[in-house]
């Protein structure tokens, strides 16, 4: 999240531990691609708990997992894989069609986009050095991406753009910072764990030892660092009202609880709060004035503001990598460690189904069909 020149305002709360693809009918023409917006009028029902993924939960035709190799869904009454030879990191999709990831093989990190007329992945860029952690893209087609290394002596810091297509890749921030002593070049930042796009603008946020910072650009060349807060955040949203961060709390009594990072003007400040007792926040969605945050040992939070937090009873103790809206089915769908998927229509009532996956689950994207 951002802060213009002024300091990050960091409201910490009391912590709050609250107990508190296709179609399911063929009635109706395809459903648009909505990234973020469905009406409570239009929710469906739920499977049962524990009911068959592929057999009782509707359509999931639209629905791509991942894991650390592959990004695959399941079509033709069979699981398709798009596999990668090096270790995923990321995958976007910005408009439903697109596919994207983001690969490191531990010597060269790349941005790749899937071929669909040749059924394998495009290089849209390679780069030496440490993974890309997240790629966004712009509302004026600017793409970023973030990362970094941490080493055992030091962190350092990259942010790669392309300005105005996808195929234009440039490092534009190479930062680092010693352990053992005070060298800091000056893009430093911390690893880049995740960004987001505030319509034109990049934010990206960092995460050091014991420092963080975030980094914004509107031209895709020129990135201004901003003042440093506590916290490490691996998610983030814009949703054209607020900007919400999730992560964990960096030290202090409440270290590696849930952190979320919530800016109501653009990112020029912020108010933080402290969820969740030693379950880190992995991921965050939004949808008709409901905020979701997922995270370790199944820890799932709702919000209508993105100040108070109410804890959802949890069907599974698995760790939560992951939630988005599905919005052919109009419900949220969460994924995790061992194969965890979880549907709820409203964000507080979860249930499990079977996915007959063992595989961690490391997100999940939804994509139109072709």
């Amino acid at each position: 999240m951002n802060r213009k020149s002024s300091m990050l305002l960091k409201v910490v709360s009391s912590v709050s531990i609250l107990g508190c693809v296709g179609f399911l009918t063929e009635s109706g023409p395809q459903t648009p691609f909505m990234n973020n917006v469905a009406s409570a009028a239009e929710v469906d029902v739920l499977p049962s708990e524990n009911a068959s993924l592929l057999s009782e939960s509707g359509d999931i035709s639209h629905y791509n997992f991942v894991n650390s190799s592959s990004v695959f869904n399941y079509a033709d009454n069979k699981w398709v894989y798009r596999s990668s030879s090096a270790p995923i990191k990321d995958v976007k999709s910005f408009d439903g069609k697109n596919l994207y990831a983001t690969t490191d093989d531990g010597y060269n990190a790349e941005i790749l986009k899937w071929n669909n007329n040749l059924k394998s992945w495009d290089q849209l860029g390679s780069f030496r050095g440490g993974p890309i952690f997240d790629l966004i893209k712009t509302s004026d087609n600017k793409f970023a991406a973030g990362g970094g290394e941490s080493l055992t002596n030091g962190i350092s810091s990259t942010i790669f753009t392309s300005i105005g297509s996808d195929t234009n890749w440039s490092q534009k921030v190479n930062g680092y910072k010693s352990k053992k002593s005070s060298y800091t070049t000056g893009g430093y930042l911390g690893v880049v764990y995740t960004g987001v796009a505030i319509d034109d603008k990049i934010l990206m946020f960092g995460n050091s030892y014991s420092t963080n910072y975030t980094s914004e650009s509107t031209d895709g060349v020129n990135f201004t660092r901003k003042g440093s807060f506590d916290g490490e955040y691996f998610d983030a949203i814009y949703n054209g009202d607020k900007v919400v961060a999730v992560g964990q709390q960096a030290g202090g009594t409440f270290s590696d609880y849930g952190l979320v990072a919530v800016s109501s003007d653009k990112g020029e400040s912020f108010q933080t709060t402290v969820l969740g007792n030693n379950s880190p926040l992995n991921s965050v969605t939004y949808k008709d004035g409901v905020y979701i945050t997922v995270g370790d040992h199944g820890a799932i939070y709702y919000s209508e503001d993105a100040h108070n937090w109410t804890k959802a009873s949890s069907p599974t103790t698995n760790k939560l990598n992951d939630v988005e809206w599905d919005y052919v089915n109009k419900r949220f769908v969460a994924v995790g460690d061992s194969g965890t998927v979880l549907f709820s229509l409203d964000g507080k009532g979860w249930i499990s189904v079977n996915s007959g996956i063992k595989n961690n689950i490391t997100s999940v994207v939804m994509m139109e069909n072709s």
